[in-house]
């Protein structure tokens, strides 16, 4: 009763009454004024405020008359009691279904396959945070207001609200209520702050706040990618910073300051702990809620419950070692950028915003708590992934064992020295690459054979106490790379044609570590059930209808143009959108029977039915896909998660609404954490010397995190699939507080 009477009234939020303080528009200054304005409105516009007045209630129509709409906000709640509503006062529980993240973000991208083209969803969801301050520590569910909800789903945003929301605690449960922060009087719309942030530029440009506040931000959505997010991350967490904390977590063990870091955040085991095992997660994940149970109106996929704290979980266990690890790094980071953020922001006007000490302090604190909720979000995300049947547990990125190291770089199957002469006895650069018989490059390429066939080497320089004196292949990690600095070095005297592949081996004996992933498997989760909300399931189903009927029409038409050019046996069905009795031809031509009758007489139009029976009839809801998800809808409805998602997920760990976070590893590990193909420092005749190898240099001292152009020679194939490199090296070392090393390569490397 009271949702019915907030929304009869929500309406009058749009016309505030002459009672209200703030009742006039801002560019109105008095009653006198204000109903000046209206007598110049066009009748269209007189029109608009006639048919909005039904749904005001009997008593503020007359009122309503008096004012004119502002802009086309929508609908909100406006308090109807003549005393006001007094600060303090509790507004309504906010309630809603309860989603566990992953689950959320599954709904989110099939919300996205139904409706392609819309600029910005609905919102009506708000997250429910456990208090870091509880045994469990922090946890977040996401509630689904859309449909079994309060009307306190439907108060709109303001840049200064008058109610704000607060979790609440009640018989070992939480709760999301709203409290009035000011007093509010009759006639004034109730808002609050939604303090959502969002990862799409579309959805933040679209999202204009009306508002109309002197202190109106502009968008009623805060944008991740604008400067306050990225003026730290952008230099200190970029794409080799994060994969240098992955590999991190995978190699090193979880220490007393990790846990205390983690406690003192809230990350504690609510956050940590895994479900018992994978049919107990499938049950938390079955649809409820519980009061809504039998119902047949209950979203089948809005019934899923949040994981009970770890401690009430029978049989439950911690996360793997290295996620664990891992959560610690990263919140190290966050706990960084939270202290450099304030100095950052008023160093200089960013966005069009000049920040003082106090605002840029609060902006980091509000980037901060916005970390910590997606840092959360990724763990929920990678422990449905590691619950799956059979699923891999190991480190993500598995270091490579000493052998393994020498494998790759020496003479494996991939090996790169291997690979290396294979490219130079090919000499793809030119016709003329390696020179006449007994030339430097071809003397040196026989060297190179004999040291690859086991026979010993002899070059200038080189001491002859090393194995490779006596070709003996090398034994360890170090005598690898200390091997491909000497074939380096052989190489680079034979040309210019040949420095590129000396600079590619080069950076693979200047890499110390080497990670390849673990064999992870990719699955498919259950198919999400979405329920349209009532108002666009008639919108829909009516739009779809007039289209197709529209369409046959058209084709009515154009068969009547073209009569003669049709044979008398084809059957055609099409809708007179006029009102008339569309007819149907039979085989024997000379039959006609109106469609629009059915056997008991009744008229129908089902000619949208016969022209494409697979879609429901008029009145009922349509799913709206996009052409290339024709098909089975709950297929569609399903996500596919990829044999890499946790490593794309991990390093965007402070996005969470790409569908596949994998899909851009390929393209940022170019030259970042994979080396380019030895083969392909032949890919390009000449020219390299002289103009590509100081772009590169250029790019490696500036931009050594970037990934590399694709209209450079080098390709990225990797068929090992082993990745490391120098700058992940230096990203580890900066990590740990320690000096870079690339530098002074890149110096090295312009003096060769």
């Amino acid at each position: 009763g009271d949702f019915a009477e907030a929304t009869a009234a929500a309406a009058a939020a749009l016309f505030p009454s002459a009672e209200s303080p703030g009742g006039f528009p801002a560019n109105v200054s008095n009653e006198a004024e204000a109903e000046e304005e209206v007598t110049d409105f066009s009748k269209e516009a007189k029109e608009d405020l006639v048919i909005e007045e039904r749904y005001l209630p009997p008593n503020r129509r007359a009122a309503k008359r008096r004012h004119f709409r502002l802009h086309p906000k929508g609908v909100g709640v406006v308090c109807v009691k003549k005393e006001g509503i007094k600060a303090g006062t509790y507004v309504q529980d906010y309630l809603g279904e309860l989603y566990t993240p992953w689950r959320w973000y599954e709904r989110q991208d099939a919300i996205k396959k139904r409706e392609p083209g819309k600029a910005l969803p609905d919102f009506f969801n708000i997250t429910l945070e456990r208090p870091k301050d509880d045994d469990a520590g922090i946890d977040t569910l996401f509630v689904e207001a859309a449909h079994r909800c309060t009307f306190a789903s439907r108060l709109s945003h303001s840049c200064a609200p008058n109610c704000q929301t607060v979790v609440l605690a009640h018989g070992g449960r939480l709760t999301i209520a709203q409290y009035t922060t000011r007093d509010i009087a009759f006639g004034e719309e109730l808002s609050w702050n939604y303090s959502c942030v969002t990862e799409s530029e579309k959805e933040y440009r679209a999202a204009i706040c009306l508002c109309s506040s002197t202190r109106c931000k502009g968008a009623f959505l805060d944008y991740a990618g604008s400067s306050s997010f990225t003026a730290v991350m952008s230099t200190k967490h970029d794409f080799c910073d994060r994969n240098a904390l992955l590999i991190r977590a995978c190699a090193e063990r979880v220490t007393d300051v990790d846990r205390k870091r983690l406690a003192a955040a809230g990350i504690k085991s609510a956050a940590l702990s895994m479900a018992a095992d994978v049919k107990a997660e499938q049950e938390r994940s079955s649809e409820r809620p519980s009061d809504d149970a039998g119902r047949d109106d209950v979203s089948e996929d809005a019934k899923s419950t949040p994981s009970p704290p770890p401690s009430a979980l029978s049989g439950s266990s911690e996360c793997p070692e290295w996620l664990v690890k891992w959560a610690s790094l990263t919140l190290e980071y966050i706990e960084t950028e939270k202290v450099l953020l304030p100095d950052a922001l008023m160093e200089k006007p960013l966005d069009g915003i000049t920040y003082d000490r106090f605002f840029a302090e609060a902006t980091a604190a509000g980037v901060f708590a916005t970390r910590l909720t997606n840092l959360v979000v990724t763990l929920d995300k990678i422990k449905y992934v590691l619950r799956q049947p059979g699923q891999c547990r190991l480190p993500f990125l598995r270091p490579l064992s000493d052998a393994e190291i020498v494998d790759h770089l020496w003479l494996g199957s991939n090996g790169i020295f291997r690979r290396a002469i294979d490219a130079m006895n090919g000499s793809g650069s030119g016709p003329n690459a390696l020179g006449a018989k007994g030339s430097e490059a071809r003397n040196v390429l026989a060297r190179l054979k004999a040291l690859r066939d086991g026979g010993g080497v002899d070059f200038p320089g080189f001491s002859q106490s090393s194995p490779f004196a006596d070709g003996v292949s090398p034994a360890t990690p170090n005598e690898a790379r200390a091997g491909l600095r000497l074939v380096s070095q052989m190489i680079r005297t034979c040309g210019n044609d040949h420095v590129a592949l000396a600079d590619c081996l080069l950076l693979y004996a200047e890499t110390e570590r080497w990670v390849t992933p673990a064999p992870y498997v990719g699955f498919t989760s259950p198919p999400v059930k979405l329920t349209p909300l009532p108002k666009d399931a008639e919108y829909d189903a009516e739009k779809a209808f007039r289209k197709t009927a529209a369409s046959a029409a058209e084709e009515e038409m154009s068969r009547e143009d073209t009569s003669e050019a049709f044979p008398t046996d084809v059957t055609r069905v099409v809708s007179d959108t006029n009102g008339g009795h569309a007819k149907e031809k039979h085989d024997d031509g000379n039959t006609e029977t109106d469609v629009n009758e059915d056997a008991s007489g009744e008229k129908k139009n089902d000619a949208i039915d016969r022209i494409n029976p697979k879609e429901p009839p008029r009145g009922k809801s349509l799913v709206k896909l996009a052409k290339r998800y024709r098909g089975d809808l709950e297929n569609v409805m399903r996500k596919k998660y990829q044999q890499h998602f946790c490593w794309g997920q991990l390093v965007s760990w402070f996005k969470q609404t790409i569908y596949d976070p994998s899909a851009s590893l390929s393209a940022d590990r170019r030259g970042t954490m994979s080396l380019p193909d030895p083969e392909s420092a032949y890919s390009k005749p000449g020219s390299y010397q002289k103009n590509e190898r100081k772009v590169l240099l250029t790019h490696l001292e500036k931009n050594c995190d970037r990934s590399w152009p694709t209209t450079w020679r080098w390709s990225f194939r990797n068929p090992a699939k082993v990745y490391g490199s120098p700058f992940i090296d230096d990203a580890i070392l900066v990590s740990r507080g320690e000096e870079r090393r690339v530098p002074e390569l890149v110096r090295r490397m312009r003096e060769m």
